[in-house]
């Protein structure tokens, strides 16, 4: 079977789509003919002096990287340029792969359904959504359009013919997918399978353990008593929440012990890392931002084998995976006090810290880690139309 993936980033440039694309890619390659359209420019700047080559096979994938305006990412206006360059060249390769089996395209950039759609019809290739982002409702939620605006208008009507011409749409999560529901896609046509994260050599012990490692401690200059609520990953305007500015600015003027560690980017991290010097898990989503997209970190901190707290809407996915695992606690996004307490109790009672970080690893081997989820994704996307949905177990 020959299938097409279509994706902005893949490795060797660092984006968490493009380290998911490359788990699932690299596991469908050992039985299919598989397929990566991707774009020649990074993420990330510190990928900037990476130069790939246009056509390389990595693992039986045949990657083909299409040129973009990569030097103008600093700006708003320089970003929407790259993915414009890469959305164009992007969507002449899937006219090539228009005879594929399968046509996978994904959210970065997009509205890439438009065109899969375009090479679906015109060949024999089955259109499937991987949808990391639901658009434009990620914009709405961001600020950047209002739902009275005429721009919010068309792109829901394109986001929606493009919703409309694939066979399966592939969502993150039971929010994710009432969200499409709510752009008037079928049920049927939607499954839930969620993202994941590999297991970490030795983590299986790692609950036996302080929550992080010794060397950590050292590089943050934390005491050995200290405990360290940890955020690592994007830190932009979906998880930019009052509670958490002022719940951390009541807990270390009150709690020696407490350190929180900051680690990763974002658009709102430069302002936050101003305000706070220095781990639990930390996981934060604005409510407006549910069913929009699942925070990646959330397996990672499973992974390692930490309890999570959560600031955010209890109706959000992460909150399910708190009670689904009984591994950690939620607060909502503007209650600092409620914060606070959460991060008291956490710093007074390590016997629970224990319990949850074993429970949250439980959890994460059961159903997150990557040799359960992959192969369940893999055969999603192979699966006729009409023989059934996989959903989250």
């Amino acid at each position: 079977m020959t299938i097409v993936f279509v994706n902005k980033y893949f490795p060797p440039f660092n984006a968490s789509t493009s380290h998911l694309l490359w788990d699932l890619a690299s596991h469908m390659a050992r039985e299919h003919d598989v397929h990566v359209v991707t774009g020649s420019t990074p993420y990330v700047a510190e990928d900037a002096g990476l130069c790939p080559p246009r056509n390389e096979t990595m693992a039986n994938i045949k990657v083909r990287r299409v040129w973009c305006l990569g030097s103008t990412r600093k700006t708003v206006a320089g970003r929407l340029a790259d993915y414009a360059s890469f959305f164009v060249g992007a969507s002449l390769r899937m006219l090539r792969h228009r005879n594929a089996d399968v046509l996978v395209v994904m959210t970065t950039p997009p509205l890439l359904a438009i065109p899969g759609a375009l090479a679906s019809r015109l060949g024999r290739a089955r259109l499937i959504l991987w949808n990391m982002d639901t658009y434009p409702d990620a914009m709405l939620a961001q600020g950047m359009v209002r739902g009275t605006q005429w721009t919010y208008g068309v792109l829901s009507r394109l986001a929606e013919k493009g919703y409309r011409a694939c066979e399966r749409i592939i969502v993150l999560d039971e929010p994710m997918a009432q969200r499409l529901q709510d752009h008037g896609v079928p049920r049927a046509t939607i499954s839930v399978s969620p993202n994941w994260d590999r297991a970490i050599a030795g983590a299986e012990e790692r609950p036996l353990r302080p929550p992080a490692s010794i060397q950590f401690r050292q590089d943050l200059g934390a005491a050995p008593d200290s405990v360290v609520f940890l955020y690592f990953g994007n830190y932009g305007l979906a998880q930019d929440t009052a509670a958490l500015y002022e719940g951390i600015r009541h807990v270390v003027a009150h709690n020696e012990r407490a350190v929180f560690a900051f680690v990763g980017g974002g658009k709102a991290l430069p302002a936050f890392k101003n305000f706070v010097a220095r781990d639990v898990g930390l996981v934060s989503i604005k409510t407006s931002f549910n069913g929009v997209g699942t925070p990646s970190k959330t397996y990672a901190l499973l992974a390692a084998g930490l309890p999570l707290l959560l600031v955010g809407s209890p109706a959000c996915e992460v909150t399910r995976i708190l009670a689904l695992g009984q591994c950690g606690v939620q607060v909502g996004e503007d209650d600092a006090a409620g914060f606070a307490r959460a991060c008291e109790a956490y710093l007074d009672d390590p016997a629970r810290r224990l319990a949850e970080g074993r429970s949250a690893w439980r959890l994460f081997t059961e159903r997150y880690e990557m040799s359960k989820v992959v192969p369940r994704l893999a055969s999603l996307i192979t699966r006729p139309s009409g023989t059934g949905n996989v959903n989250t177990p």
